[in-house]
């Protein structure tokens, strides 16, 4: 996976990202808070589906800043990369429901094979 060129840098300009680059413990708090966040399962799902449609779309790794965006539900559109930095909460909190949802109904349906599978031997 091609690394972003400009992370880590510099630091934003705006109140928050001040207020981190002067206040290490508070920074260090948060960066442990979003590696336990990314490591969650729900995002990792999340994070590949973007990258397959990347890599099918041919922004994946080619330098041209652009990243997928999702407009509703599961379509997405092309967007540079600092402006998709700003979506809204609530779709975050939809799509972890919704891929919480998608898997858990797989597992039930896994478990009922299983089961299934189990009575017959």
């Amino acid at each position: 996976m091609a690394r972003n060129r400009y992370a880590g840098k510099t630091y934003g300009t705006s109140k928050t990202a001040q207020y981190y680059k002067k206040n290490k413990a508070a920074r260090n708090k948060k960066r442990k808070y979003d590696k336990e966040y990314d490591k969650q399962p729900w995002r990792r799902k999340a994070q590949a589906i973007l990258k397959a449609i990347r890599r099918k779309n041919g922004t994946d790794g080619n330098g041209d800043m652009m990243d997928e965006a999702h407009t509703s539900g599961t379509s997405t559109k092309k967007q540079h990369f600092s402006k998709n930095r700003d979506s809204s909460d609530k779709s975050k909190h939809h799509q972890k429901k919704r891929l919480k949802r998608k898997s858990t109904r797989k597992d039930k349906r896994d478990k009922r094979k299983a089961k299934r599978k189990a009575k017959k031997s």
